[in-house]
């Protein structure tokens, strides 16, 4: 089984269906692949994944999808000293003369500059990332604010801190697969527990 996803915790719903698979058909491997949507719909369309496990907004018209019952919340990672840290939640207001990291992917641009009043023009942007880790590294180390999905960086004794937004920004997220794809038994085997889940 080859799939390919985002970060995002919703994973885990996928690994509870992926390892039960594994216990009950030892012959089964899974192949993983990190990537942001943009990547991993690539990889689908190239054949070189069966699945990937996305986080709306994806344009997903030529795809099939089974969108999965959990959502991601979006909020900002910042440093543990940084004069926001002690917040609750932020709002565009409080971002206005931050230094901003944002999602490379193209929709969740279109996602975020809407939260922020329809124009990143006024805010300032300092550079993209497509998967959040290594931000997180460049975070860790001054003023610069990123914006990211909750869970994924464990802040725990990390120097980081997580702060949601307000209004509540969240995702739905969602497994894709080519239209008329023709499955391997495995591969076939995941989908139909997904989708009777």
């Amino acid at each position: 089984i080859m799939i390919g996803g985002g970060e995002t915790q919703a994973f885990q719903f996928l690994s509870a269906i992926l390892n039960d698979l594994m216990e009950n058909y030892p012959d089964i491997k899974v192949h993983m692949y990190s990537g942001n949507a943009d990547d991993v719909k690539d990889k689908i369309d190239k054949g070189l994944l069966d699945f990937g496990l996305v986080i709306d907004p994806v344009e997903k018209q030529k795809y099939e999808y089974v969108s999965l019952p959990v959502v991601d919340r979006w909020g900002i990672l910042i440093n543990q000293e940084h004069k926001l840290a002690k917040k609750g939640y932020v709002t565009p207001a409080d971002l206005k003369k931050q230094p901003l990291m944002i999602s490379s992917q193209t929709l969740v641009n279109n996602q975020l500059s809407e939260w922020l009043g329809g124009n990143l023009n006024n805010f300032t942007v300092v550079g993209s990332y497509n998967l959040l880790y290594n931000a997180s590294l460049l975070v860790k180390e001054g003023a610069i604010v990123a914006f990211g999905i909750d869970g994924i960086i464990n802040t725990k004794e990390s120097g980081l801190v997580f702060i949601p937004l307000k209004p509540a920004l969240t995702s739905t997220i969602s497994v894709i697969w080519k239209k008329k794809q023709v499955f391997s038994n495995a591969a076939a085997l995941f989908l139909e527990r997904l989708v009777n889940q």
